[in-house]
């Protein structure tokens, strides 16, 4: 999980001058590209729901996407303290205080807001998506590194 708020997450996106400024140009190309690249198998790990709006994932199978807030809101960014990158959902709390992107990943309880279970407090099991995403896409960063250092540029 990423850990931050949503305007701590931007403030140390690679494209901000403060991040700039804190490391060179060829660890942050081959960070920006690891982050971007992860990101991306992260998000499209999240499939949208059938046409039945109760339509969920099994327990050990992603998260299917409902609102879409955790397909939008997830990040990548710099980690000064660590030196490396930071990928994930950004710190979504609900009205309770509980962290809904945390209890998919790894499981947990959290209170029912409606329906007839209503303020019951049930547990999820979890849903991973943020762990596999990185091993499906950890392959690829060795090339990410070589090109970076290579001075290669992508396009879209």
């Amino acid at each position: 999980m990423l850990g931050m708020r949503i305007n701590e997450a931007k403030s140390m996106f690679f494209d901000r001058r403060a991040v700039k400024g804190m490391m060179d140009k060829i660890s942050r190309r081959a960070l920006s590209r690891i982050g971007s690249y992860v990101r991306t198998v992260m998000r499209n790990r999240l499939k949208k729901r059938g046409s039945n709006y109760w339509d969920s994932s099994q327990p050990g199978e992603p998260p299917k996407r409902h609102s879409g807030h955790l397909h939008d809101w997830t990040f990548f960014a710099y980690d000064n303290v660590a030196q490396n990158v930071v990928i994930g959902p950004a710190d979504l709390r609900d009205r309770r205080g509980d962290n809904v992107p945390e209890i998919l990943d790894r499981g947990g309880y959290t209170t029912i807001t409606a329906g007839r279970n209503r303020g019951q407090k049930k547990y999820v099991a979890p849903r991973p998506f943020a762990g596999p995403s990185l091993d499906d896409a950890e392959p690829k960063f060795a090339d990410f590194w070589q090109d970076a250092y290579a001075g290669k540029t992508y396009t879209r």
